[in-house]
């Protein structure tokens, strides 16, 4: 029901208050138990976001979203944004009543942005920017509706916030046409729209999304070019064809399959749900008329595969935050099945065991973390003790430090396949100089000086001899420079010490 003069309806009020409810359900321990994640310890990425190509980052850290992150208050940006998102697509998508409330808790819920809000210092952006795709495709539909002029805005409008989505994190281009996707799919229920009906819109918008990631391309290298800056990737892009091209489409399938089965990636595993979903939209196809078979058959394997095209790209493993458009595909072919079921309270009592299962899934991969990184403070507190009890003259600010490797014992409680999740400071890159000094500044136990590499290069033959942590000797004074011994091999700095 909408009220005369209101700008939202009140209906739409409620499912948002109810969706943020279960947000805070499914990401209250993590929201409540502040823990310090990877690439957290760094308080400001301007620089390294407009490297990446984030500049959209950037743009809203600058001026909204100032850096550093605040705890509490940053995962509470993210879920209010991720949940108006999700209200927004359920509004597009045309779903009533129940239907509306049982979409945004399974998208809600779905484990994969459990690995974006992972990252705390991008996860208010990252929602933000499923915002954007969501109104991206609510302007490009307006713009249908309109005269040349006024089509032409909306045009602008819906281009510049796909633009925008991409400029935060790039594989949020699968997010938009997977909403189109599904609105067509909720179309061929509704409509008598052709085979080729369908297939003039999915081109139209495909050339829409080319001409978006275009502008995005090539606003990218200007804003690096302006701020004197080379394109870097987070991720590593590219095809090794030397094994052959049979091995490449091999691995690809194989881990297309992984995703389809929920077997890539912790918390994934209810993904295989909306592939059953699939599979039982696909026999109902045979009752369906050929051209009403065809529509629905190319709409469901295409919304079930697209998130998880990015494969394709690289014959190297993707981290699970790529597949950003997953929890979207999931809610909508599980959806696409239970809005057709006789009773509504089996629909219901369905999608809460489904909820159920991704929220204790959820709390699984950031308790890990909790428990790992308390572990973490404690071995810096000890480490720190040690360089007062065995050199008392040791001055933090004066002294270089160096970090050799790093500990290779996996914690007990570190997930399978859970990407950060669980990964300590002091292993993390085997070993990385950076973050690991950072930790210790983040969390107020020491501000040390980097060895530079003519100090690290002076100490590498006296470590050999050295026993790893936690011996009492794995820390020692060398040269004038403070080594703390983690692991046998040289970890990750910023300067060639081989």
């Amino acid at each position: 029901m909408k009220q005369k003069g209101a700008l939202i309806p009140q209906d739409k009020i409620m499912l948002y208050m109810i969706v943020l409810g279960l947000g805070m359900l499914a990401y209250g321990f993590h929201i409540f138990n502040f823990t310090l994640t990877i690439d957290a310890e760094f308080r400001d990425n301007y620089y390294q976001t407009i490297s990446l190509g984030r500049w959209g980052h950037a743009f809203l850290r600058v001026l909204f979203l100032p850096e550093p992150f605040i705890p509490y208050f940053t995962h509470l940006i993210s879920i209010a944004a991720l949940c108006a998102a999700a209200v927004a697509i359920s509004d597009i998508l045309r779903h009533k009543g129940i239907v509306s409330y049982l979409f945004c808790a399974l998208f809600i819920t779905f484990p994969q942005m459990a690995y974006q809000f992972e990252f705390i210092n991008q996860a208010d952006t990252l929602s933000l920017g499923y915002l954007f795709s969501a109104m991206c495709v609510l302007f490009y539909f307006r713009a249908r509706q309109q005269e040349l002029l006024t089509r032409l805005t909306w045009l602008v409008l819906a281009c510049a916030c796909f633009v925008m989505a991409i400029a935060i994190y790039q594989t949020l281009i699968f997010v938009p046409p997977t909403i189109l996707l599904a609105y067509l799919l909720v179309d061929s229920y509704e409509t008598e729209k052709g085979f080729r009906e369908t297939c003039a819109e999915v081109i139209r918008f495909a050339a829409f999304t080319i001409v978006s990631a275009f502008i995005y391309i090539t606003m990218s290298s200007w804003v690096q070019h302006l701020h004197g800056i080379e394109a870097e990737s987070s991720i590593v892009v590219g095809i090794d064809f030397q094994t052959g091209i049979w091995p490449y489409i091999q691995g690809s399938l194989f881990k297309m399959w992984q995703g389809l089965m929920g077997t890539s990636y912790f918390g994934f595993i209810t993904f295989s749900v909306a592939s059953l979903c699939t599979l039982v939209t696909l026999l109902k196809c045979f009752f369906c008329s050929f051209k009403t078979a065809l529509i629905r058959a190319f709409l469901v394997i295409s919304i079930l595969v697209f998130p998880y095209l990015a494969v394709m790209a690289t014959t190297h493993e993707l981290p699970p935050r790529v597949f950003v458009a997953a929890g979207l595909s999931f809610s909508v072919l599980v959806i696409n099945e239970l809005r057709f079921f006789k009773s509504a309270l089996v629909s219901v009592v369905l999608v809460a065991v489904l909820c159920l299962v991704n929220v204790s899934l959820i709390n699984k991969l950031f308790y890990s973390d909790v428990i790992v990184r308390e572990a973490d403070v404690l071995m810096a507190n000890r480490i720190r003790t040690l360089m007062a009890v065995k050199h008392p003259d040791f001055e933090e600010s004066n002294t270089p430090v160096y970090f050799h490797g790093g500990i290779s014992k996996v914690s007990k409680h570190k997930l399978p396949d859970s990407d950060v999740f669980g990964s300590s400071f002091f292993s993390w890159d085997g070993g990385n100089n950076l973050r690991i000094m950072a930790f210790f500044d983040y969390y107020g136990i020491a501000s040390f000086r980097l060895a530079q590499e003519e100090e690290v290069l002076d100490v590498l033959d006296e470590i050999n001899s050295m026993p790893t942590w936690p011996e009492y000797d794995a820390i020692t004074m060398v040269n004038d420079v403070m080594v703390v011994k983690l692991g046998a091999d040289v970890g990750w700095l910023p300067f060639d010490v081989e």
